[in-house]
């Protein structure tokens, strides 16, 4: 993703826009690797296809969860479960750990977004106050237009932008509670409990959106953070047990040394979830560079 300082993108392009480095960047695809893909998929079907059918999944997986909160001792409990159960909670807190890992990249995208925009709205701001100095192909009038519509599509992007991010998460979270809370409260018991909170909800009333932002930010980090946790505790039994001959484990460790967790496929398809909201914006700054208005 693209982050764009819209100041820059107009006057250096003249009245063309939207060039070929401009806006587009915005809301282009995310690039997906499809040797890794191939890669998750495989591990994710190797830990579904260790059970039956979904009400057997569902009664080991809770055995499992319960087994590892019956005893403080973790590394006692973990050194008498098996390979094929060992496979399959690290699988459970590397899907975890790609969730919050979603949230953290598209919380940080809004707020890396916000501050292009309040960028490129100061720096229309300094043309007109007289302490930056104007293009030679901008006017006086044309950057007081400009500096209108950069305002009023930050706003756009500032509301729809946290309607569309909270929407995301909620269904994030949902999933995080339902398949992969009792697991993570193994690692921190208070887990489901503040992910009940909606610690990752934005307000875009907010006074100080930046920290708004970051708060959320710091929550979702913090979730990610208990998903390492337990990999980190899987891979140490792992390694004491040396699988050294085992393609799987393999595996494993190319994902640990690459940063702990399995990458992710790209969420909603590689698309930014601001799409939408970046064509809102699209259209406000294209109607405001060719001189047009709302009663045009």
């Amino acid at each position: 993703m693209v982050i764009t300082n819209f100041y820059n993108m107009f006057h250096a392009q003249g009245k063309n826009v939207f060039g070929a480095n401009g806006f587009l960047g915005m809301a282009q695809t995310r690039q997906n690797n499809p040797v890794i893909g191939t890669l998750n998929q495989l591990a994710e079907n190797a830990v579904m296809t260790t059970k039956q059918d979904e009400s057997v999944r569902r009664t080991d997986s809770l055995t499992l969860a319960a087994r590892l909160k019956a005893d403080e001792s973790r590394e006692s409990v973990l050194s008498e479960l098996s390979d094929e159960e060992l496979k399959m909670l690290r699988a459970i807190y590397s899907f975890g750990a790609q969730l919050t890992g979603y949230m953290e990249a598209d919380l940080t995208e809004y707020r890396d977004q916000l501050s292009a925009f309040d960028q490129s709205i100061q720096q229309y701001q300094q043309m007109l106050d007289g302490t930056t100095a104007m293009p030679e192909d901008m006017s006086e009038e044309e950057a007081g237009t400009m500096l209108k519509a950069m305002q009023e599509a930050r706003d756009t992007f500032l509301r729809d932008g946290a309607d569309k991010l909270n929407e995301a998460n909620q269904y994030r979270a949902d999933k995080l509670l339902k398949d992969y809370g009792e697991y993570a409260d193994v690692i921190d018991d208070s887990f489901s409990w503040d992910l009940k909170q909606s610690p990752w909800k934005i307000d875009a009333d907010a006074k100080d959106i930046y920290g708004e932002v970051d708060r959320a930010l710091s929550a979702v980090q913090k979730m990610t953070q208990t998903f390492k946790k337990g990999i980190a505790m899987i891979d140490k039994e792992l390694e004491r047990r040396k699988h050294s001959d085992d393609p799987y484990m393999d595996y494993f460790e190319q994902q640990r040394m690459a940063g702990g967790y399995l990458t992710p496929p790209l969420w909603n398809g590689g698309v930014s979830i601001f799409h939408d909201t970046y064509e809102a914006v699209r259209e406000i700054l294209q109607q405001a560079a060719e001189g047009k208005s709302e009663d045009d």
